[in-house]
């Protein structure tokens, strides 16, 4: 049976069914203030990489208890429309299960969704605020096990030959270095074609 990995705490699956709650709908759609250096757009990153199955993910510690404890806020203030929003995605999810052998049937009560959740995100935030990471996956006992050496072993001196980077950070320098990329190409045609001028002000056109 699956199971949700958090740090070290073990919680079921159905303690990510954040999606459920349109969370959004509380949250600006995730639209953030110009200006903000953790805003609603990190929230929603988290929310799509809270449920991946047999992966490992992390977040910046700092990161995901700004996002959780703002979910755990929604949660509990928007309590009813929270509740609507659970029953309403139950019941076309089981709609869809009833036409179509691909998707799984939900038999668990909104009300005990909405409790599940509840207990998971703050069991989350206090396992942040004890240990200082943020770490999780989606799977039975050997993911658990790669969650566990991948902690582990982001814990290590970035000098020690065993030393791995957390997911989060992983993702972001990969994704850096693509667009980058991307925008070197881009900006290689402009170059080719004379738009560009010398950064030094040494041929700049007339």
């Amino acid at each position: 049976m699956k199971r949700f990995y958090f740090n070290h705490e073990v919680l079921p699956p159905l303690a990510t069914a954040w999606g459920l709650c349109r969370y959004g709908r509380f949250l600006n759609d995730y639209r953030d203030d110009w200006d903000e250096e953790i805003g609603y757009r990190q929230i929603y990153i988290v929310s799509c990489r809270i449920d991946h199955d047999g992966a490992v993910e992390s977040e910046n510690p700092a990161a995901f208890l700004i996002a959780a404890q703002e979910l755990l806020l929604k949660h509990l203030q928007q309590r009813g429309e929270v509740l609507g929003h659970i029953e309403e995605c139950v019941r076309n999810i089981n709609d869809r299960a009833a036409e179509h052998a691909d998707t799984e049937r939900i038999d668990e009560r909104p009300m005990d969704i909405y409790m599940v959740i509840l207990q998971g995100l703050q069991t989350m935030i206090a396992s942040v605020e004890r240990e200082g990471i943020a770490f999780w996956t989606t799977g039975d006992e050997r993911d658990r096990e790669m969650l566990l050496h991948r902690i582990s072993r982001s814990a290590l001196s970035p000098e020690d030959p065993e030393y791995l980077l957390p997911p989060h950070v992983r993702h972001r320098e990969d994704e850096s270095r693509t667009r980058i990329g991307q925008q070197k190409q881009e900006l290689s045609r402009y170059r080719d074609a004379g738009w560009m001028v010398d950064p030094f002000g040494l041929n700049c056109p007339e």
